[in-house]
């Protein structure tokens, strides 16, 4: 064989060493390149179920501890709601007392009031000795003394409207009382005479009529306050 034929299949050998060399390593470099992929694709997946793992521990502690802390503020709440309540069943019990201890009081001064009134309203004035009759003046003026002092000191206990109807009741046979009074005790002018008949007449009528209606429909205002459930204002 001569130099440039060996020389050539030499090169033709060489180069088919290189091509052979350069396929093996991208072959191998392939299977690398594929293994590594799996490798990571693999690691990937086990990291995304770790971090799934790790995101559903940390969302059931997070909902365990907003459940805890829902069930605490849910129970401070009610404890609180109870609490309210007690003090607010305490409040009207102690208010409907009141109530009563004023009502009961008052039909009592009423009673007291409209006993001394008709005693001193008599319709017969000059049968009565001047010292006994008065004596009864000063009897229903003190007895309408007592309510008005009781019924300012206790009126808040009582609806508005029940609170006017005691004070007009008051007014009312005040209005009978005094003037009869007033000509008994301080004209003593003979000549007065009539004025102090028709003053007296006025008042005996008006505490045995009016006033009687007016207490009647007071009393009867104080019995639906004893009945009610109705909370106060």
């Amino acid at each position: 064989m001569d130099p440039v034929s060996y020389l050539l299949s030499g090169a033709v050998l060489v180069a088919a060493l290189v091509f052979l060399s350069r396929q093996i390593t991208l072959h191998w470099l392939s299977k690398d390149i594929e293994r590594h992929k799996e490798q990571l694709k693999g690691e990937s997946a086990l990291q995304l179920k770790q971090l799934e793992h790790q995101l559903r521990l940390d969302s059931d502690a997070t909902a365990s501890r907003l459940k805890q802390q829902a069930e605490i503020e849910i129970s401070r709440l009610q404890a609180s709601l109870k609490l309210r309540t007690d003090q607010r069943q305490l409040r009207f019990a102690w208010y409907y007392q009141k109530q009563a201890e004023t009502i009961t009081e008052s039909m009592r001064l009423i009673a007291d009031m409209r006993v001394a009134a008709e005693k001193f309203l008599t319709p017969a004035p000059e049968f009565i000795e001047a010292s006994k009759l008065e004596g009864y003046y000063k009897s229903a003026t003190d007895a309408l003394n007592a309510l008005r002092h009781h019924h300012e000191a206790t009126q808040i206990f009582l609806p508005p409207d029940t609170a006017r109807q005691v004070k007009t009741l008051r007014r009312m046979v005040g209005d009978m009382v005094h003037p009869a009074g007033t000509w008994a005790f301080s004209v003593r002018d003979p000549g007065y005479e009539k004025e102090i008949r028709s003053a007296w007449m006025t008042g005996w009528r008006g505490i045995m009529g009016e006033a009687r209606v007016a207490q009647d429909a007071l009393e009867d205002a104080f019995r639906a306050l004893l009945e009610s459930e109705a909370e106060p204002n």
